[in-house]
């Protein structure tokens, strides 16, 4: 279990059948109340470290490095864009607020992220989409316009991009997977 635990932190793929029974229990804990989301955790924990085959994804040489990310100026912008990712948001006025020109603030963003500014909210907004998607019954114009996007067809284009399947498609598969993991 030390081992395990140990090498978690350099992300770890297990092998497919470890997999499959990690996955049927954590389906299950989907529904479980109470003690019985506990007593499956723990279930999923022992599997993991017990004699499961697994391999890092990374080398044994890798430390994460929090400094690389930890960028007090931009972990601003991205906690304003957290709280306001539903509403309006303009690049050349963050790039403003931040001190910086469009250009020297898009390629910081772009270092920081992974990701353009639009692909980053975008990817939010689509996340915050399948909140919406599976605990409420808005229908996909509603949580389109509610989520911040402003046309459905880009809305749609979006997501099947982000999630590979359109949002109606989403919702009807989570929950056929929540009354499997009930039955």
């Amino acid at each position: 279990m030390e081992r395990t635990l140990k090498d978690a932190a350099r992300g770890l793929k297990f092998d497919a059948a470890i997999s499959g029974r990690a996955a049927f229990l954590m389906r299950a804990l989907l529904n479980a109340e109470g003690a019985k989301r506990i007593s499956l955790f723990v279930d999923i924990f022992d599997l993991l470290c017990r004699d499961a085959s697994y391999t890092p994804l990374t080398s044994a040489k890798f430390r994460l490095d929090p400094t690389t990310y930890m960028s007090t100026a931009m972990n601003g912008v991205l906690d304003y864009v957290g709280r306001n990712v539903t509403g309006e948001l303009k690049e050349s006025e963050l790039a403003r607020l931040n001190g910086q020109s469009l250009s020297a603030f898009s390629r910081s963003f772009r270092k920081h992220t992974g990701l353009t500014f639009v692909q980053y909210v975008n990817a939010m907004r689509i996340e915050l989409a399948c909140q919406h998607l599976t605990q409420d019954d808005l229908n996909i114009t509603e949580i389109c316009y509610e989520i911040g996007f402003n046309n459905v067809s880009n809305f749609n284009r979006q997501f099947l991009l982000l999630k590979g399947m359109p949002p109606s498609k989403f919702r009807r598969l989570y929950r056929k997977g929540m009354r499997l993991a009930a039955a």
